[in-house]
């Protein structure tokens, strides 16, 4: 299933899902989406709250976000790009972070080209769905080691707050706050990535938790790598 095809049928859902007669979680008002892969339906309200509550959590978890950083996004050429430049300077931070639109990155890491402009975070608006593909892809090149390959010499740190958010849900997001169509950005990606994303989406339809299950494998990984590092300076 490629992501236009995706969308099509995530727009159909939220639609059915609104007049199906489930109710919100939360207040029990009409809702407009159900989370297969959590078994709960939310109204539009709570389930903007929902998206925003695992966003800060993944910040917080990938380090935070100091009073004095400076966070580097790219240009808001897509949903995903324009949520994640409103849940920074709105939701999230409420101007307590300076938000840097970069210019756009023909070639390189995006972190090395924040850290060049004076910033000290780089924000990748990455949802689950392209976290979880890397990770399969990593997996099945026999190389899950590049998993934890340190930053780039003179990078930004990197966080990923929709890394845990599907991308649907990050394109209504975007939507529902006034940026733009909840449609897919159609961004260009490598062939084998490309077709790993796409069987795995395949995989979804009848797993609906399985990209979850790929982004802990790698959390697993991080944790058994550190725990190594720390037995063998002890």
């Amino acid at each position: 299933m490629n992501l236009a095809v995706k969308v099509i049928i995530l727009a159909d859902a939220f639609t059915l899902v609104k007049g199906s007669g489930r109710t919100c979680c939360r207040c029990h008002r009409d809702a407009v989406l159900f989370q297969e892969y959590s078994g709960r339906a939310f109204c539009r309200e709570h389930l903007v709250r929902d998206i925003e509550r695992r966003a800060r959590r993944e910040v917080r978890r990938q380090g935070g976000l100091r009073p004095d950083d400076r966070v580097g996004i790219l240009p808001a050429e897509g949903p995903a790009a324009y949520a994640l430049q409103a849940f920074l300077e709105r939701r999230a931070v409420g101007g307590r972070v300076s938000v840097v639109q970069m210019s756009p990155v023909a070639d390189g890491s995006p972190a090395v080209a924040a850290a060049r402009m004076g910033c000290t975070v780089f924000a990748d608006a990455s949802p689950l769905e392209d976290a979880a593909a890397h990770i399969l892809s990593a997996v099945l090149r026999g190389r899950p080691i590049d998993l934890l390959a340190p930053p780039p010499p003179g990078a930004a740190r990197v966080i990923h707050p929709f890394s845990r958010v599907p991308a649907g849900e990050v394109r209504f997001y975007a939507s529902w706050l006034g940026g733009v169509p909840c449609s897919s950005s159609g961004l260009e990606t490598e062939p084998f990535v490309r077709f790993v994303s796409e069987e795995l989406d395949r995989h979804t339809c009848r797993h609906p938790s399985a990209q979850f299950a790929l982004v802990r494998l790698e959390d697993a990984l991080l944790r058994l790598s550190q725990e190594e590092r720390r037995c063998s300076t002890g």
